[in-house]
């Protein structure tokens, strides 16, 4: 995956094909087929550490955060071809580190996505996730 300052905060997390996706602190997102394949060559860069859980939609989109050095914390959609989602406000800039992993309700036409962030502890929400 990488050279040795690369390390991995959180879980990964596992689609219905098997592939398995998880970030670095370094904001490197990877995806690994089930026979051990990068499914992404180079893996999908972000801005900051991803220190959180991605989360996978049913609309076949993985949701991040990531965190920055400077209290900033961005949230990504990408697609599972590893291409970011750069519209209708996505990325997303939220005030605080988001060390949490986010979460998702709704289904594959609409919801909510949810996100706690680090330095006032509150749950900021998006009530709108990406629409394929």
């Amino acid at each position: 995956m990488g050279a040795v300052d690369n390390w991995i905060y959180a879980s990964p997390v596992i689609d219905h094909d098997g592939t398995i996706y998880v970030g670095t602190n370094r904001g490197t997102l990877h995806a690994v087929t089930a026979n051990g394949t990068n499914l992404w060559s180079p893996p999908v860069q972000l801005d900051g550490d991803i220190l959180s859980t991605p989360a996978l939609g049913a609309n076949d989109l993985i949701y991040v955060g990531t965190s920055n050095t400077t209290n900033e914390g961005f949230v990504y959609a990408l697609r599972l071809s590893g291409e970011i989602i750069r519209s209708d406000g996505w990325p997303t800039v939220v005030d605080g580190r988001l060390p949490s992993s986010p979460a998702l309700h709704g289904s594959r036409w609409g919801g909510t996505l949810q996100l706690t962030q680090a330095h006032t502890q509150r749950t900021q929400a998006s009530t709108q996730v990406v629409q394929v």
